[in-house]
């Protein structure tokens, strides 16, 4: 499934020699995206997840191991670094790998909503990267039709209304309103809403609310009581709002 981000998110004239910081919430498709990237540009060598401990063990056995891995492919790859926020020193690795092969290579990080945070203190990776977010699947993407999102400043604004009309009317309107069908039953996170299966779609939503109160919850706040935050996330889709009238 393509994804709007393919347009820009490589561009050289917008990212420069900046690293690329891909954020978003858990399975939300960052790393098949990513690793779909490195498959088209044959450089699926060139993935590295700090969850391995093979990775580790490389980075600290040899600081400089880029360096064969960059000879490789020639001018500029795509090196695609996951998970790194977990280790104790990311920062320090990456302005360090940066900093070496910036000239070389290109970059891209992802991983858990969590590296969002950084941005709140001082920070040695200031004007080294460009931060993006990924959000769950759109209309437009959901229906495999991305070229459909407007990121032309001119149809907005009028100049090329006749091109805008055209879109509009060229969207299959069966299509589209099946597909937002099945995004508001299976959402637009990629894997329930390509099942497509009910009953798939129901354990996986119970799995993802644990995983958010009890991993990325408890690594981003100091909240003791999980259990009762989980009671809490159960109890609040029952409650009614207090600002909705009774004519709503």
């Amino acid at each position: 499934m393509d994804r709007i981000h393919s347009q820009y998110l490589f561009d050289p004239e917008i990212n420069a020699d900046k690293m690329i910081f891909l954020a978003g919430p858990r399975q939300i498709g960052k790393t098949t995206f990513v690793r779909r990237q490195l498959e088209k540009l044959k450089q699926n060598d060139l993935y590295f997840n700090w969850d391995d401990p093979f990775v580790r063990r490389e980075y600290n056995r040899n600081p400089h191991f880029l360096k064969s891995q960059i000879a490789k492919h020639g001018t500029k790859p795509l090196i695609a670094f996951d998970e790194i926020h977990k280790h104790k020193n990311w920062k320090d690795i990456l302005k360090g790998l940066y900093d070496l092969h910036q000239n070389e290579a290109r970059f891209i990080i992802t991983g858990s909503a969590r590296r969002d945070c950084f941005r709140k203190s001082g920070d040695s990776l200031i004007g080294r990267y460009f931060a993006y977010g990924m959000l769950p699947l759109g209309l437009a993407e959901a229906m495999g039709s991305p070229e459909l999102i407007i990121n032309d400043d001119k149809i907005l604004s009028g100049e090329k209304e006749n091109e805008l009309l055209t879109r509009l009317h060229d969207i299959p309107i069966k299509h589209a309103r099946d597909t937002l069908q099945q995004l508001m039953m299976f959402s637009g996170f990629p894997e329930p809403f390509l099942k497509a299966n009910r009953r798939f779609s129901t354990k996986w939503r119970r799995d993802y609310k644990s995983l958010l109160i009890y991993e990325d919850l408890r690594d981003l706040s100091r909240i003791q009581d999980m259990k009762g935050v989980e009671q809490l996330v159960l109890l609040l889709p029952q409650t009614p709002c207090p600002y909705r009238s009774k004519n709503n």
